[in-house]
């Protein structure tokens, strides 16, 4: 078979033999597999299948030896998070969590079930019928050993095994017989984590209904042992868990009043709603300790308005325990938020205070008080010295009392929320990943999505949308595992977000209408669903459905309005001013702007006043008030003092693309600003026709590198000015603006030309100019010529100067100021017009060059202080490119290139250097540079 395979065709074979347990121990079959392995070993791949232990010493030889490669249960089946991508990208009509329950992660059935060979239907009946049963109990339950059985029966009732609960629950004897048992069996069950177990749910399914028919006593018992053993191991989330699913409702109430702050804490929210399902309404209402946990769990877990009732009751019950007031106090304010009651959640919120300070006297108690307070304020009112005050208090009251750490994480994570409002999103990203990597580690996700969600929207601010796209889904998902419909909510709005920016409106639309479907069946919550279906008008107008859009605008406005809330109003009418604008109602437009101007600075969220200004600028453009827009570009550039800043900007570009380009040709913004614009605009690849301020054509001129010359967006060829010197003499004006008489223009051009054809000259070329451009582009003034001042003429020249001068200006060492010669560095394609070779042009491309050196040098200093010494040499290989006997360049990109590590690299660079000196000026090595050179040779310089 093999020899025919060779001669059909040169693929390798893949040869698959199955069942080998079948073989025990015979020896000719066993060597036949050898003679396999050997003969496929450089040219094929052999697979072996078992579904039990092989022992055989040739398969180990070849494992330790690396020849083979040994693939377990847990390497062949999906993991819960690949079940998860499956079923959103195949959009499947029962969950991951549901699909891992039925299969186990077995990929023939994942895929049977996913494509529809097995019904899903049938896939549910069969996992609980009786087919299921009689197979278990057929070819499992009873090769099980008898002396094992009871143990397992008890394992059943932890949702999971590890080594601390196990062995409380069934001994150490019995859990170590059946870890040993699991690992020989490992279709059923399996080892799991560290030293721990894990019985695969339709074998945990079939152990529960077995100890169910053996007495309800029995197994109340094995109830309370499992809860207890679970708290003796510090673990209350999984004995409330395992108390919910076996309705022990005595030990769910044990648990509820000793455990539910830190579950709250923790974001258990959805076990907690379940627990209380399990727990009598009667025993809720004889104890105002679990009415007010419920009341806090309704408000957490989507059912705000009867939240709010019991809320309400327990705060006004003077009879009733202060704590068990307090949390019903906080329980009403949280479901007064999310209903649009702001006004009411703020007395509540007093009312709390005073109730603290007299009766409740409790560092735990005070922490969550600030947090509630702080978080509130934030959201309510936006008040960010009020809330920044409360929440740092919280966080040191958790830095000293350790039941309050997830409190302090809670208030961390809204520090960093306010850093993003207040504009300072690197800030914001650096809090918010810190408190991410501490909600993992402390084994808590209920309320990692919302710090995940904070993450989005923060990159989103310094215009990384991918990144947002990402933080994001993570969110999402973790949301969805973790049951918490609110934050699934927040976070798919958020993707929403994200996928606009990234230019994706069809997602974004997707994933708003997700959004809008949880707040309608599942979350109710009146700010988000404003900005959810803000975010509806934001997808259409960008589909061009400008009467969709409206009808989205009109109804997020009308809710905004009755939140009070500065901030959602805000975005709203953004919203609202833009459809309008797209509309032809530019009067309306202009006042929605103005009111989300006014209110962008009442809360003074820097992000959002930039993004109102940039957009009253738009709507006034569009408006014909071009004066007006300027103004506000100019107020606009204030706020833009990073360059970070205008990445956030350079995610509007797509809502007006001409826009864009004319704000990036004014001289309003900063240099840095103005490039990453226009970068954003090619980006965005749209073909936009630049758009003047003046009656005249708009000009660009690129001439750092290559020549290249647009009017309105349209390449000119240098034909169009049929000669060179006529290029020449424009390039000539660009550069002295204040103007040049006509013997002076000449002169620069022609020193050699006789005064008689003086005036000829220049007026032949400026006939080719104003006919490659405009009839206006240049004119007399007095005795001298100027570029038209009514034009608009941009230069790279212009920009690269400009940036340059910014990042001189910047304090030294800052990451603003590599950041500012960065931008220049870009902006510097190449010298200033090569081809040109008058004296004005040579000084000019001098001074041009000399601050690329600059730029590229402070660079690489900049990444040397930081230790970054690749990234350094990568600046000054360009210094040295352009400038070849630059002594200095070469002296320390040797340095920068052993400091990294790469001694060969090094010396190369100064023999290069050496050779180059003795070509072209006849001169040997500098001293120093021969010392640096013995000192990477010997190992001195590193």
């Amino acid at each position: 078979m093999l020899a025919r395979w060779r001669d059909c065709t040169a693929r390798p074979p893949l040869v698959v033999l199955d069942a080998l347990e079948e073989l025990g121990a015979d020896a000719p079959a066993w060597a036949l597999v050898d003679w396999l392995a050997e003969a496929l070993r450089d040219w094929g791949e052999l697979v072996l299948l078992s579904r039990e232990p092989v022992a055989r010493r040739a398969l180990d030889r070849r494992l330790a030896a690396g020849e083979s490669l040994l693939l377990g249960a847990p390497d062949l089946r999906f993991t819960l998070d690949e079940l998860e991508e499956l079923c959103r990208t195949r959009e499947t009509p029962c969950s991951a969590p549901e699909l891992m329950e039925m299969t186990g992660g077995w990929p023939v059935a994942v895929m049977s079930i996913l494509r529809g060979a097995v019904p899903l239907e049938g896939a549910r009946r069969a996992l609980a019928g009786s087919t299921w049963e009689r197979y278990l109990v057929a070819e499992v339950w009873r090769g099980v050993p008898p002396v094992l059985r009871p143990v397992l029966l008890r394992l059943s009732l932890l949702p999971t095994c590890d080594a601390v609960a196990g062995p409380a629950l069934v001994g150490d004897d019995a859990w170590r017989e059946a870890l040993c048992w699991a690992e020989q069996t490992g279709l059923v069950a399996e080892s799991h984590g560290d030293a721990g177990l894990r019985l695969l749910p339709p074998f945990r399914e079939f152990l529960r209904r077995e100890f169910e028919r053996t007495g309800a006593e029995a197994l109340r018992e094995a109830a309370r042992q499992a809860v207890a053993a679970y708290l003796r191991a510090g673990n209350a989330f999984l004995a409330l868990a395992t108390a919910t699913e076996l309705r022990a409702e005595a030990e769910a109430v044990d648990v509820l009043r000793g455990h539910a702050r830190d579950l709250i804490d923790r974001g258990a929210f959805d076990l907690l709603t379940r627990a209380f399902a399990v727990v009598t309404p009667e025993r809720v209402e004889g104890d105002p300790l679990l009415r007010g946990l419920r009341a806090r769990a309704w408000s957490l877990g989507g059912e705000p308005r009867r939240a709010l009732e019991e809320g309400r009751r327990l705060a006004a019950d003077e009879d009733a325990p202060p704590l068990a007031r307090f949390d019903g106090i906080l329980a009403a304010v949280r479901a007064a938020r999310l209903l649009g009651r702001q006004r009411e959640a703020l007395d509540l919120l007093e009312r709390g205070r005073e109730l603290a300070s007299a009766q409740v006297r409790d560092t735990r108690v005070a922490a969550e008080l600030c947090w509630q307070y702080g978080h509130t304020m934030l959201a309510l009112t936006s008040d960010h010295v009020t809330s920044r005050r409360e929440l740092e208090q919280c966080v040191r009251i958790a830095e000293q009392d350790e039941r309050s750490y997830a409190v302090g994480l809670l208030a961390r994570a809204a520090l960093g929320q306010i850093e993003l409002m207040a504009g300072d999103a690197p800030a914001a990203v650096t809090t918010l990943q810190a408190v991410i990597r501490e909600w993992t580690a402390f084994g808590a996700t209920g309320n990692l999505p919302w710090a995940l969600n904070n993450l989005s929207m923060a990159f989103l601010s310094t215009g990384d949308a991918t990144s947002a796209v990402e933080a994001a889904r993570r969110a999402s998902e973790v949301a969805r595992l973790s049951r918490n419909n609110r934050a699934l909510a927040y976070a798919t709005a958020s993707l929403g977000d994200a996928l606009l920016a990234r230019g994706d409106p069809k997602g974004a639309r997707k994933a708003y209408r997700e959004a809008l479907r949880l707040c309608e069946e599942r979350v109710a919550d009146e700010a988000l669903t404003a900005m959810v279906i803000a975010g509806l008008a934001a997808a259409a107008l960008a589909l061009g459905d400008v009467a969709q859009a409206d009808v989205y605008a009109k109804r997020a406005n009308l809710i905004a309005e009755t939140l009070e809330s500065p901030y959602e109003l805000a975005c709203c009418r953004m919203q609202a001013a833009l459809v309008a604008s797209a509309a032809g109602s530019h009067a309306a437009a202009l006042a929605y702007c103005d009111e989300a101007v006014t209110l962008a600075r009442r809360v003074e969220a820097r992000g959002l006043l930039s993004q109102a200004l940039y957009r009253r600028a738009l709507v006034a453009f569009r408006a014909g008030r071009r004066s007006a827009s300027e103004a506000d570009l100019r107020e606009l550039a204030s706020l833009i003092e990073e360059p970070w800043q205008a990445e956030g900007l350079a995610l509007l570009v797509r809502e007006d693309p001409l826009f864009a380009q004319w704000a990036a040709a004014r001289d309003a913004l900063p240099g840095f600003a103005r490039q990453r614009i226009r970068s954003a605009c090619l980006e965005a690849g749209a073909e936009v026709p630049s758009v003047s301020a003046s009656p005249y054509p708009s000009v660009r001129v690129e001439s750092l590198g290559t020549l290249a010359i647009t009017k309105d967006g349209h390449p000119v060829p240098e034909e169009a000015f049929a000669s060179a010197k006529a290029v020449e003499f424009f390039l000539l004006f660009l550069a002295r603006r204040e103007g040049l008489a006509k013997e002076q223009a000449v002169v620069e051009l022609y020193p050699d030309l006789p005064p008689s054809r003086c005036n000829s000259a220049f007026h032949s070329n400026l006939y080719r100019v104003r006919k490659a451009l405009y009839p206006e582009c240049i004119v007399k003034r007095g005795q001298t010529y100027v570029l038209n001042p009514e034009g608009e003429f941009t230069w790279d020249v212009d920009e690269f100067r400009r940036t340059l001068e910014e990042a001189r200006a910047a304090p030294p060492g800052s990451r603003r100021r590599a950041e500012l010669f960065e931008a220049a560095v870009r902006c510097y394609r190449g010298p200033f017009a090569a081809t040109v070779q008058s004296e004005w042009a040579a000084t000019l491309r001098a001074e041009i060059d000399r601050g690329a050196v600059e730029a590229l040098a402070t660079l690489a200093g900049f990444h040397a202080a930081r230790g970054e010494f690749e990234t350094a040499a990568a600046y000054l290989e360009r210094v040295l490119a352009a400038d070849p006997l630059n002594d200095e360049a070469a002296y320390h990109l040797a340095r920068f290139r052993a400091q990294g590590g790469n001694a060969m690299a090094a010396l190369a660079v100064i023999d290069r250097f050496a050779d180059v000196l003795r070509r072209e000026l006849g001169e040997e090595l500098p001293e120093r540079l021969r010392r640096l050179r013995r000192a990477i040779a010997t190992g001195a310089a590193g």
